[in-house]
């Protein structure tokens, strides 16, 4: 359970605001002048045989006592706009609080647009790594409260309701409701979708263009989101396995762990079910019986997938049933 990522000590420079920064090798003290948080700039030795404590030339380790979250220049969040997505993470994180110069800062960028020239793909990242924090409701709820969102994408402010998502979420993330959805691209498409919620389509296609999605990916999340309200309206009422099944035939694990983070009782329950139980039941006929019986091509899935939905209902599926499908599709 422990990761170590290792790092040559480097300075940075950056050509404009915003811009990825051109790095070059440097001492570990200068390393720590380009941090973006106190309680980010401090080093130990791993050799303590000079007795060498703790270097901390910002004052890191008082602001962690203090619950602070402090910039090291007021030039930070230019540099980096990004930096504004992180500290609301670890403020979330901690439980810390914003030094009145920091929270002075992250106004002025905010009002100064400075994450309008940061790629999408970035803010992407930073999104997904607020998704994978122990309590991202929290972090997101952070982030809101700071506008954050808004400031990414003009109109975007997830619902409070968003937050229960979350919360099922982020519990989610250690306990897989079924195998498969603890995959990180199932995640991944799982909480951005979460964010989007209850969004306008007009406020949803804007926020998908900043970050960069388009094309046939764009189409797809917002299909999903479109149907989601309908989809879920329905497992409400649906009561036999059956029917669970065709509801919910051909739906991505992203999809499935979407409808399940964002519902509850008995409508989660089912979600669960079908992932874990019903969409891996075999039929009860077989394609070469179905060919026998004169199905031709589409209509061979369609009927393996009908007799295995009434199957799970608990009803008879024979050659007889079989052929008056056939007939009735035919007439």
């Amino acid at each position: 359970d422990l990761r170590i990522d290792l790092s040559q000590a480097r300075r940075e420079r950056y050509p404009s605001p915003g811009a990825l920064p051109v790095v070059a090798p440097t001492t570990v003290e200068r390393d720590l002048e380009r941090r973006d948080l106190t309680i980010h700039s401090m080093a130990l030795p791993l050799d303590r045989t000079g007795g060498a404590h703790l270097v901390d030339p910002f004052e890191g380790r008082l602001d962690l006592k203090r619950g602070l979250v402090r910039t090291l220049h007021d030039q930070s969040f230019r540099d980096d706009p990004t930096r504004m997505l992180r500290a609301a993470r670890y403020a979330a994180r901690f439980g810390f609080r914003l030094t009145d110069e920091t929270r002075g800062q992250l106004r002025r960028a905010i009002s100064g647009h400075a994450l309008d020239p940061v790629s999408g793909d970035r803010i992407v990242h930073e999104l997904e790594r607020l998704l994978t924090e122990a309590a991202p409701a929290r972090a997101a709820r952070e982030t809101r409260r700071w506008g954050l969102f808004e400031t990414i994408a003009r109109g975007w402010s997830p619902a409070r309701s968003v937050d229960s998502a979350l919360r099922r979420f982020g519990r989610s993330r250690t306990r897989a409701p079924w195998p498969g959805a603890d995959r990180i691209e199932v995640r991944r498409a799982c909480g951005l979708a979460i964010l989007l919620l209850e969004l306008s389509a007009p406020v949803r296609s804007r926020v998908l263009a900043r970050l960069g999605i388009r094309g046939r990916a764009a189409s797809a999340i917002d299909a999903d989101l479109e149907r989601f309200p309908r989809l879920r309206r329905a497992l409400a009422q649906v009561r036999r396995p059956g029917s669970l099944d065709a509801l919910l035939d051909g739906s991505a694990d992203a999809r499935l762990l979407l409808l399940f983070c964002a519902s509850s009782g008995r409508t989660a329950d089912a979600v669960r079910r079908y992932a874990r139980e019903l969409r891996h039941a075999p039929s009860a006929l077989d394609g070469h019986t179905a060919r026998r019986l004169g199905a031709v091509g589409s209509e061979i899935g369609e009927l393996l997938r009908v007799a295995r939905q009434r199957a799970l209902d608990g009803e008879p599926v024979d050659t007889q049933w079989a052929r008056r499908w056939l007939a009735r599709r035919h007439a």
